[in-house]
């Protein structure tokens, strides 16, 4: 079948590589325009473009779905199959349904549960204990297709946000190979998604990167592993924004935002229920550290209190 893959950032990498690789013709590549990166503000392309770069693939970047100039690019390239991993943008629907097979998805969570832009993050941050990988029928309505294949992962309890997204695009890849060898079967599955178990994985905002120790420590635990290593969780110390990559629940009481004591373990803080272990985190301008170095090298100790950031 003659494909063309739509994705942008890492976590579709897997998956353009390993149909590249099981021998599918990937005929183009619709990815996000280059973006300025870095301190220097570089215009550097998605991990998607680099990839079609290397191999050949004709790349499509536009900022405009419905652009006359795009819509024929893209009807020349004669594609039977869209895949999307990641692309970023919502799809019209002249451009889900042209294909003959129409367009097919990987999404990152147990559809129906944890529709929407950012369903890794909330699986973690709720506590989950299971994720997983849905491969659906692209519709107009977002993520609401019929599922096609579905297999879940196991939460573990070191995980966070990139170990998690390491593991769901590993089963994308392969689920996608298994969707694409069934299209071509026309053996494929079909299931529609129950609406009464939907919930929404809302794209994360600015203010729920700030921890409150007004909260539970395990729900303090979830945050920070749902938003580690990027964007990461933040505290203030002394006007300083700390950012805390790694932190575990821990039984001792003590007022909220309270450090209750520094031990080579970590940095134990007071939260609403018990206590917060901080155990990695970074300052500003440095590396991420043990939070015992850090408080060493800070001078942070019981009693000293850690603060919700004002902006």
């Amino acid at each position: 079948m003659r494909l063309v893959f739509l994705g942008s950032p890492q976590i579709a990498l897997q998956s353009i590589k390993a149909i590249h690789e099981a021998g599918h013709n990937i005929v183009g590549v619709i990815t996000q325009p280059d973006r300025p990166k870095g301190r220097k503000l570089i215009k550097t392309p998605t991990p998607v473009k680099k990839f079609a770069l290397e191999n050949q693939i004709k790349i499509l970047t536009p900022t405009d779905l419905n652009d006359t100039d795009f819509v024929e690019q893209y009807k020349e390239l004669k594609p039977e199959i869209n895949v999307v991993v990641a692309y970023g943008r919502i799809l019209p629907t002249w451009l889900i349904e042209h294909p003959d097979h129409g367009s097919i998805n990987a999404h990152a969570s147990l559809l129906p549960k944890w529709r929407g832009a950012a369903p890794i993050r909330r699986a973690l941050m709720a506590g989950d204990k299971q994720s997983g990988v849905t491969i659906q029928q692209v519709v107009e309505k977002l993520d609401a297709g019929d599922i096609l294949l579905q297999e879940k992962i196991a939460i573990e309890e070191a995980d966070d946000n990139e170990t998690l997204s390491e593991k769901v695009a590993a089963l994308a890849a392969k689920l996608l190979l298994k969707t694409l060898d069934l299209t071509k079967k026309g053996d494929l599955p079909k299931k529609r998604q129950d609406e009464s178990k939907v919930s929404y994985a809302q794209k994360i905002e600015k203010d729920e990167l700030k921890v409150s120790f007004n909260r539970n420590a395990v729900d303090l635990e979830n945050i920070v592993k749902g938003l580690a290593p990027r964007p990461g969780a933040f505290i203030e110390k002394d006007g300083r924004r700390l950012k805390i990559l790694k932190a575990k629940a821990a039984r001792k009481n003590g007022e909220q935002g309270r450090v209750i004591e520094v031990s080579q373990d970590g940095i134990l803080v007071g939260a609403k229920d018990s206590s917060l272990l901080l155990q990695i985190v970074q300052g500003e301008g440095s590396k991420q550290m043990a939070a015992f170095e850090y408080a060493k090298g800070h001078h942070i100790k019981e009693g000293d209190k850690l603060s919700e950031l004002d902006s």
